[in-house]
């Protein structure tokens, strides 16, 4: 499948987040690596950031949760990887503004937040950066999002406290 870049949503350290429209017509949200300087401009930086941010996909895919934000399409063995997910209607810090203004708490976004990090928890990752923007609302539910490589997988420790 092919997909054309409409707009761009989210930009970060390491990649581009658009929005684009499938060859079927389907909108969807692309996660591009596009390192920003200093990485981008150094060469054994950005290898490391490219293989992080392969690592970070492949582990995303790999995980079946209806809270974590799942990967339909990718190409990470190009020379610009990217990855495919549903496009998300907004993010959490989103609705937490508008509960903001509402004088409201809306608990169901948080609680679906709260079950995709025990997801992770289960399998023995750790999200290390968890902030508004990496609760990604869709009409069914509230997904956790894995971006910018901060979800990493915990080796266990021994009674010590060394790793194992």
């Amino acid at each position: 499948m092919t997909y054309l870049a409409i707009a761009e949503l989210a930009r970060g350290g390491f990649g581009v987040v658009e929005t684009v429209r499938a060859s079927n017509g389907s909108l969807a949200a692309r996660k591009r690596f596009d390192p920003l300087p200093p990485v981008g401009s150094d060469a054994a930086q950005r290898d490391l950031a490219r293989k992080r941010f392969v690592r970070e996909a492949r582990t995303q895919s790999a995980i079946e949760h209806q809270n974590i934000m799942p990967i339909i399409d990718a190409g990470l063995d190009d020379d610009e990887p990217w990855y495919i997910m549903p496009l998300a209607t907004e993010s959490y810090r989103a609705q937490v503004e508008r509960d903001r203004t509402a004088k409201a708490i809306t608990l169901e976004p948080l609680l679906d937040i709260l079950a995709g990090l025990e997801e992770l928890h289960r399998l023995g990752y750790v999200h290390r950066d968890l902030r508004g923007c990496y609760g990604l609302m869709a009409a069914w539910t509230t997904f956790v999002s894995m971006m910018d490589a901060k979800a990493r997988k915990c080796r266990p420790r021994n009674v010590s406290g060394e790793r194992s």
